[in-house]
Formats: structure tokens, sequence, C-alpha cells
């Protein structure tokens, strides 16, 4: 915004190499936050079956825009198979994946795809980049490395996102392997235990929605209004009537007796200084005068997972970031299941 409105252009390229090595300190930041938690064991990972396809669906278009902006072409498979991992951790693995193959590829194109291996799925990143030498191949795992190529130039990059790349598979003991040929691509892949059970492709998925609308008020808490706009967005285009709190206090305006109870609550575990989503939680089945089932949203379920349950029946901790398909298949089954007729006593 502000380099659009500085009229000199020495000035305006001054604020936009600002802006540009602000962005880099952002990233390094929270690539080292990454890391430390990584080696500190705060992350710990919540494994369950979940969809390639929905991850692949989302760093498609977190990716598209970038890949074009380099003249490159962005190939993203199907595939409509379920992996028993964290999904979350996944994705990073595989995001840090494909922003480094479309880092260090010229022209030509970037693929994701997956392939089948018995018990396992073994996802892949191919791009058609200027390779990794041999004698470089062992390296590029470490912190801050980054590739020399002939000239003895460095490429861009933190050199921090595969040493990630590799901690978060030690941690999920995903396998990564890398194949490459200089001057002609590489190939990244991470193998996958295979889920219980195949799911639907996003078009399946799609036109199930379509045929099947969802019914059911969602009281949405979050103290961050992009992040509840965007949670508000996503539960109305499924079908969902939506109220939105910002603070605990708009819980007791919008549910001002039983009848106005929503019939299920999705609330951020920090929401201030002094509040939790434990407190809205409960400040809403008050109002209700019934145990409302709810999803409570965390970045560190080591620490609250085990405070939420044992404060709060009948709720459910998932942790950051959020897969949306698992978040909307826990919602619809919380709606299918028997409303918990308890009063206030038994719910908190």
């Amino acid at each position: 915004m502000l380099t659009r409105k500085v009229a000199d252009p020495a000035t305006a390229a001054a604020v936009a190499n600002q802006r540009e090595a602000l962005e880099s300190i952002s990233e390094l930041l929270n690539a080292l936050l990454d890391i430390s938690r990584l080696e500190s064991g705060a992350i710990r990972p919540d494994i369950s079956d979940c969809s390639v396809q929905a991850i692949f669906r989302r760093l498609k278009a977190a990716f598209e825009l970038q890949a074009k902006a380099k003249g490159l072409e962005l190939e993203v498979e199907d595939c409509d198979d379920a992996v028993h991992t964290d999904g979350g951790l996944l994705e990073q693995i595989i995001q840090n994946l494909v922003a480094n193959a479309i880092r260090y590829t010229r022209e030509g194109s970037v693929k994701l795809r997956c392939l089948h291996e018995q018990a396992f799925i073994r996802i892949e990143i191919l791009d058609t980049g200027i390779g990794i030498p041999r004698d470089q191949m062992e390296s590029i795992f470490e912190d801050f490395y980054q590739v020399r190529q002939d000239d003895g130039q460095r490429r861009e990059g933190l050199g921090l996102g595969l040493s990630i790349v590799r901690r978060l598979g030690r941690l999920l003991e995903h396998p990564i392997e890398v194949h490459s040929d200089p001057g002609r691509g590489s190939c990244f892949a991470v193998t996958v235990p295979r889920g219980q059970a195949s799911l639907a492709s996003t078009s399946t998925r799609l036109k199930s929605l379509s045929m099947e609308p969802r019914h059911g008020l969602i009281l949405v808490i979050d103290d961050e209004p992009a992040v509840a706009d965007a949670t508000q967005m996503m539960l109305e285009l499924e079908g969902y009537e939506v109220l939105v709190a910002a603070k605990i206090g708009d819980v007791r305006r919008l549910i001002p007796d039983a009848s106005a109870a929503p019939d299920v609550i999705v609330s951020d575990f920090h929401l201030s200084r002094d509040t939790t989503g434990i407190d809205a939680v409960r400040m809403a089945r008050e109002a209700a005068q019934r145990t409302i089932p709810a999803i409570v949203v965390t970045g560190d379920t080591s620490s609250h997972m085990a405070v939420v349950r044992s404060q709060l029946p009948s709720c459910h901790v998932m942790s950051k970031p959020i897969d949306v398909d698992a978040l909307l298949d826990r919602i619809q089954a919380l709606l299918r299941a028997e409303p918990d007729a308890a009063e206030l006593e038994s719910a908190v």
C-alpha cells in the first residue's frame, strides 16, 4: 500500500526494498521458530486419517499465481486416497518442497502427484529446475545451506525449508527421499502410511454437498477478524447459519436465552489476555442451559488438549493449521449425534 502512495520512483524503490527485507526477516523468524519448536519437542503429532486431495487443492491455490508469475506450469494430479498422519505437519512438508521447487526452477514445470506403494502413499514433488550436484545431496538438509552452482553463486532463499522438512519427516517417521539430475531437475518424495479408507475426490465431495445442503447454526468465537471472517464465509458456503463472537461478551449478547442456542460451537483457544475458549464455551452453555457440542482450535495441542478435556465435556480439540475438510466432517458428525439434553450442572 505504501509503495503505491509514493510518487518518486527512487523513494518507491527504497520502500519496496525495505518491505522485501521485512518480509525476509519475518520468514526467517517463522522458520527459526519452527525449528526451535521441533528441537524442543513442543510439536506433537496429532495422527488421524486425512485427505491428500484436500492438501493438494490448498497448495495449488496457494502457489498457482507464484508459479505463473515465473512462467512455470504447476501441475497437480488428483489423489483420492487417505493417509494416516498429522495432516497439518504433512502439509507443511509438502508446502516447503513445492516452494523450494518453484524457487529453483527457471522454466518448465513443477508437478505434485501421488503413487501407490502397497500400504503406503508416496507423494512426489518434481521440477525441471537447476538440480542438485551429487556432492551436495546431503548438505541441502542442513540449516542455512544453499546450493552452489558452477558459477559459485548461491541462490535465493533462507536455506531452512529443507532443514524443517527433514525434521518434520523424522518426527512423523515419514521417509524423505531426493533424486536429482543437475541441469534437468529434481524429485523430492515423502512416503506416508495409507489411511483406512479411500476418501472421496473433491469433485465427488462437492457434488455430494450440492445434493445434500448442510443445516445447523454454528457459533464461531475468534478475536482475529480475518480468521473469523474466513471461517464464517467457509461455513456459509457449506449451507450453515453462522453467528460470530469476537469476545466473550458477544457470546451473552448472541445467546440471550436457550431459544437462541447454536447447534455447535467452534472457538479459538486464545481469545484475549484474560479469557480462553474454555470460558467462552462455558458462557454459551450457561446461556443455552445445555451442553452444546464444541470444537476448540489451538496451536499447541500438547498443553491445551488435557486442559480442555478435563474442564469441558463434549468438547473436541483440533490443531492449527486446520484441515478444512476435517473441521467440516467434525461439525457434521456432531450435528448427526444425538443432542445432549444434560443440564448446566453436568456441562461445567
